[in-house]
């Protein structure tokens, strides 16, 4: 990829609420714009697809990488920031296990060997909110995670708030070895900062 200078074209790209808090956490944050290179315009194909369908599209070409950037929570209702910062009600789907199991065996069906798989590093996509019907032993306390600041108010309001003690979509990535972290980032919230994995390479089964 190359950079390229920010256009009139590209002022709402981006969510604008997205770009101030992250501007707002992180000094250093600066919005940039990508494109391909020339030379590797007919080597790489993108294209943009829904992500309920991986796994059933029929593959014309190899295909090395899916990102799924900040996406997959919205799969399970996992509002964890509008409960923390809007006091929204918690609202979780049910059989999150069974839907992130559905969902990663789609991506490692659809990668070639060696693909990738790439998370967005947004603290909804790694720390899942729990429902009424996970098991206590499954759970635990906000408080109790790497995301949680004491400094914060709406964190201190919601210490108790009850979330997986596992990520169930990491879970069902290194399940019966599918996948394999190989880059991390880190999730910065309210001046809290947790490094997590967020690309994934396929592993021959």
């Amino acid at each position: 990829m190359r950079e390229i200078p920010a256009q009139r074209e590209f002022q709402d790209i981006n969510n604008k609420y997205g770009y101030k808090s992250l501007k707002y956490e992180r000094d250093d944050f600066i919005e940039k714009f990508y494109v391909l290179r020339d030379a590797f315009k007919e080597q790489i194909d993108l294209r943009l697809g829904n992500f309920m369908n991986v796994g059933k599209v029929r593959k014309e070409r190899p295909v090395g990488g899916i990102f799924f950037r900040n996406a997959i929570y919205h799969l399970c209702d996992n509002n964890l920031n509008e409960v923390l910062e809007f006091n929204e009600p918690v609202k979780v789907s049910r059989n999150i296990g069974l839907l992130m199991e559905n969902l990663v065996n789609g991506v490692h069906s659809t990668l070639d060997e060696n693909g990738i798989f790439v998370l967005g590093n947004h603290i909804k996509e790694h720390l899942y909110l729990a429902d009424e019907s996970l098991p206590e032993s499954k759970t635990i306390n906000f408080c109790e995670t790497p995301f949680f600041n004491e400094r914060n108010f709406h964190h201190r309001k919601y210490r108790f708030l009850k979330c997986y003690k596992e990520s169930p979509l990491i879970k069902a990535l290194l399940k019966k070895g599918k996948f394999e972290p190989i880059g991390f980032s880190k999730v910065t919230t309210y001046g809290c900062s947790v490094e997590v994995p967020v690309i994934f390479k396929k592993i021959k089964l």
